[in-house]
């Protein structure tokens, strides 16, 4: 009986050991792209996801000293419709499971041509846990690019059936549907722009190979294609 009951201790003493509360942060941004006068602002949103089951404290968004475009960048808070709330640089928390949603403004310091847009660095940092944007797959990054002279500036928004950015194909052989708009806020000259598709082969979680094919037409405001695909 002694043997029996001390095995039984052991095993909830392990069970409580791994239960130990975490933070785990996730980041998104929006747009990815963006272009700029020299000594302009530009400005993007962005949310910040805690998944753990702990309150992550004194968070804040910095910037990269190495940027080639400088570190200048200001964060504040934003409510449910993106307005700014509370004070620019002001830390944060973010509750178990909860998230805050933010305004990041960023004043590039040097000149690149729209042609070499520059990979602009963050860190989403809290004191338990941060994530860091790099050019890769599902991580939070910018491009931009700075020139002297009045440039276009060109936002895509893609919607999907789901409205969360995933096109989902349960089975092989189906097919998914997105729809995109090119919008131009900056130089008010024509900007003539085409979406291409790079050809990517392959899973960047699986090793098996699949050819993923894509099709695109122009549309009207209806949707319906102008040409063919």
């Amino acid at each position: 009986m002694q043997r029996i009951i001390l095995i039984a201790i052991a095993a909830v003493m392990t069970s409580l050991g791994t239960a130990f509360a975490d933070v785990q942060l996730n980041a998104a941004v929006v747009p990815l792209n963006r272009s700029v006068n020299e000594g302009g602002t530009v400005t993007f949103f962005s949310t910040v996801i805690n998944s753990g089951d702990q309150v992550a404290t004194n968070c804040r968004v910095e910037a990269d000293p190495e940027n080639r475009l400088g570190s200048d960048m200001d964060y504040q808070r934003t409510d449910a419709v993106n307005q700014p709330v509370g004070t620019v640089n002001t830390p944060f928390s973010i509750p178990a499971g909860g998230s805050q949603s933010l305004v990041l403004a960023i004043r590039p310091q040097a000149t690149v041509s729209v042609a070499l847009t520059e990979l602009y660095v963050m860190t989403w940092r809290c004191d338990e846990s941060e994530v860091r944007s790099r050019f890769g797959l599902s991580t939070p990054f910018i491009r931009l690019s700075a020139t002297g002279n009045p440039t276009e500036d060109v936002i895509m928004t893609l919607v999907t059936l789901s409205a969360d950015g995933v096109m989902r194909m349960v089975d092989n052989g189906r097919r998914g549907v997105a729809a995109g708009s090119a919008t131009n806020i900056g130089d008010p000259g024509p900007v003539n722009f085409w979406p291409s598709y790079p050809g990517y082969y392959g899973s960047y979680f699986s090793r098996d190979a699949h050819l993923r094919s894509l099709t695109i037409c122009f549309t009207d405001p209806s949707g319906q294609c102008l040409s063919p695909a």
